[in-house]
């Protein structure tokens, strides 16, 4: 088993800026191909997935690249490179998804996983995005269900944190339906039931949730009269789904009158249940490593950014680990960006469970 403190260390002095990362991905393919697993290298150009078995696969994945910044921490194992530097823990990410990937190797699993390093997480632009261009080049098929992760140096090591909302928003449909013959005030009643939902998409969108209007009509058939408005609503967690229905029906009942519509909500349950499931299997993982008083439960942030690409393949569920060095918080994306690496052993343990649950449970 390969010391993880030393590949992170070994990984941090050696960093690379976005999609330049090939020394980078030569030593992981190195490191995973010697424990048995089948690397294809050379996605996204810097990118490679390593596998061990067949399908389908628990994926866990980690993201390669730099910042461009000059360290200045005076440490043994500082950036060699100048002007480049891991300021971001992504030399932390890679080095639990190694010693993830080897404890499962060495376990006697040898069906059904997936690594996926990532180049070029810090290019946020549509079609700049490493993830986005895996995804694209085949990296989650077979895949099931995909664990990443993130270092958080606000958290003390030996605590964690699991993000309980969809990396990214899940999406419902809705139809308000009037029954009632609106033929001779169509365009008035139309327009203010629609003023009244714009008025309470605003409110949507403070819940971080979004609202789109797709249709209204009026139907004036001899059996079948009324008003029809549908929409979608994206939604980053049943929470803000249960309010944007709630909000819906006091929209549509200050323009229509109580009890004289019908409110409808179609979304894939299916979904929706494989991810709550990955996300609640990650939190028992962590629960069972830690103890419950050291899980937290936590909203999305702008780290998942990159890996909602992922996700809009297969479920997943994202891991914050802490890891802040005691009495001397660092922040990220500073030249003396550094973490308690106490916390390596505890990301790679915490993966490794997760994964060996769900392979349990797809069985």
């Amino acid at each position: 088993m390969v010391n993880l403190i030393e590949l992170r260390r070994e990984l941090h002095a050696l960093p690379e800026l976005a999609y330049k990362e090939t020394a980078t991905a030569k030593r992981l393919e190195q490191l995973l191909s010697g424990a048995g697993y089948k690397v294809t290298a050379g996605l996204a150009t810097t990118g490679l997935i390593a596998d061990l078995g067949s399908g389908p696969r628990i994926a866990i994945r980690a993201d390669m690249d730099a910042l461009p910044l000059n360290e200045f921490n005076q440490v043994t194992y500082c950036s060699k490179t100048a002007g480049v530097m891991h300021a971001c823990g992504h030399d932390v990410h890679m080095a639990c998804v190694i010693g993830s990937a080897l404890q499962l190797a060495e376990s006697g699993i040898n069906d059904g996983v997936r690594v996926v390093m990532q180049p070029a997480e810090e290019l946020s632009d549509e079609g700049e995005r490493g993830s986005q261009k895996m995804v694209e080049q085949g990296a989650m098929q077979d895949v099931s269900a995909i664990l990443g992760m993130h270092v958080d140096a606000t958290m003390p090591s030996g605590r964690v944190g699991i993000i309980v909302q969809p990396a990214q928003g899940l999406v419902f449909s809705f139809e308000i339906a009037n029954h009632s013959d609106c033929s001779l005030d169509f365009v008035r009643t139309g327009g203010r039931l629609i003023d009244s939902i714009y008025e309470i998409s605003e409110e949507i969108h403070g819940l971080r949730g979004h609202l789109d209007l797709t249709e209204l009509r009026c139907t004036s058939g001899a059996t079948n009269k009324g008003l029809v408005v549908r929409g979608n609503i994206s939604y980053p967690g049943v929470d803000v789904a249960e309010k944007s229905m709630e909000l819906l029906n006091q929209a549509a009942a200050k323009v229509l009158g109580e009890n004289l519509f019908t409110i409808t909500r179609e979304q894939d349950e299916d979904l929706l249940a494989r991810q709550e499931q990955v996300t609640q299997t990650l939190y028992e993982s962590a629960c069972a490593i830690l103890g419950e008083e050291n899980v937290a439960r936590v909203t999305r942030k702008t780290w998942v950014g990159n890996f909602a690409d992922f996700t809009k393949v297969a479920p997943g569920g994202f891991l914050l680990l802490g890891a802040a060095l005691r009495n001397d918080r660092r922040i990220q994306h500073t030249a003396n960006f550094d973490i308690d690496e106490a916390a390596l052993p505890i990301g790679a343990a915490v993966m490794t469970e997760t994964v060996k649950r769900l392979l349990d449970a797809q069985k």
